[in-house]
């Protein structure tokens, strides 16, 4: 089942009652650019309840009598392929352009993307583009913990909180992209890598029960909390540019969470993201980012081309680190605050259909 967000009407902008923390000074409040939240979305809270009951049942089984190690290997490869689909389709190829293949890799990339049963490509792309404009921003971007004012309210929100209500985005992010044919097919037979997700593992261990819950729902369970510890987490607790913040509750901004790193496949260096978001590398120097070391094997194989590893004005600014993995310079944040940095570098992106 898609976790897109389901747009509803736009109605006038709510006063700000007690109790709610002003929204940044700079931000554009008219009606026109607020994105209101209102309505339950039943069909995600039914999803996420029963992925979420499974997988627990999954766990049970395991403490039980264990697992099969062919299940256990469709578990890992699963994840790490449905992982890939996102953090290397979705995010740094098909959201940020930082690179161009094949349409074959691409329709790869969207496929795999697809099954990690986190939205189609199109919802997920907007969503992460009005992110990147109003960071942190209340009722503009779409999963801020600054949305409410208790500290584990907003922090419930930015995780799994913002799938559960009707929103809209602020424009222009509220509008389709159906440049990319692709991106339409993927959005109109969504369902197709969605039961795949589920069916491929559950087929290839020989229909065993624990094909389908460890290696179909538990791991779509830990992907999908991982990917969204990246809206939550990583946006409240962490380092930026090597340091800790002296408030972690004061100007909420992205963090560096090195401990997700991994299972994150990098996207957890997300404050080195949030000042240069079109670069493919957000772990620079060895921080561990498999996300970046495949697109560079990629590259060395001919299959991407075009890889923003960053030489330009963009990126000089905030300096370069030699990197000994991709032997050549990629983006690496200075130590200053990223606040006065990030309107000088982010990128709102463009078409995703000319990458061929």
């Amino acid at each position: 089942m898609s976790l897109d967000r389901q747009a509803s009407p736009r109605p006038s902008p709510r006063p700000r009652g007690r109790g709610r923390r002003p929204a940044r000074l700079d931000a554009d409040l008219s009606p026109e650019s607020t994105s209101p939240r209102s309505g339950v979305i039943i069909l995600n809270v039914i999803w996420l309840t029963v992925l979420t009951v499974l997988a627990i049942v999954a766990v049970g089984r395991i403490a039980w009598h264990g697992v099969d190690g062919e299940v256990l290997a469709w578990a890992v490869g699963s994840y790490v392929v449905t992982g890939f689909g996102i953090t290397v389709g979705y995010h740094r190829y098909l959201t940020h352009e930082g690179f161009r293949c094949s349409p074959v890799l691409r329709a790869i990339l969207l496929f795999a993307g697809g099954m990690a049963i986190e939205g189609s490509l199109e919802s997920w792309r907007r969503t992460h583009l009005a992110h990147h404009a109003h960071t942190d921003v209340r009722d503009l971007d779409p999963h801020t913990p600054n949305q409410y004012d208790g500290f584990w309210m907003g922090l419930w929100h930015s995780h799994v909180g913002w799938m559960l209500v009707h929103s809209r985005l602020p424009e222009p992010f509220d509008q389709r992209d159906d440049v990319d044919r692709l991106v339409r097919w993927q959005r109109q037979y969504y369902a197709v890598p969605a039961v795949s997700s589920f069916l491929i593992p559950w087929a290839a261990t020989g229909w065993q029960l624990d094909g389908l819950l460890v290696a179909g729902f538990l791991r779509v369970f830990l992907l999908f909390h991982f990917t969204a510890s990246i809206n939550s987490v990583c946006h409240v607790w962490g380092t930026r540019g090597g340091r800790k913040p002296s408030a972690v509750r004061s100007a909420r901004r992205a963090r560096n969470f090195a401990l997700t790193a991994l299972p994150t496949m990098g996207e957890a260096w997300h404050w080195m993201h949030h000042v240069m978001p079109g670069c493919v590398a957000h772990g620079s120097g060895l921080r561990p980012d498999p996300t970046k070391w495949l697109i560079w094997t990629f590259e060395k194989a001919g299959l991407a081309r075009d890889v923003k590893w960053y030489r330009t004005e963009r990126a000089r600014i905030l300096g370069y680190q030699p990197d000994p993995v991709t032997s050549r310079a990629v983006c690496q944040p200075d130590r200053r605050d990223p606040v006065a940095l990030a309107g000088a570098v982010v990128m709102k992106g463009g078409p995703v259909g000319d990458h061929s």
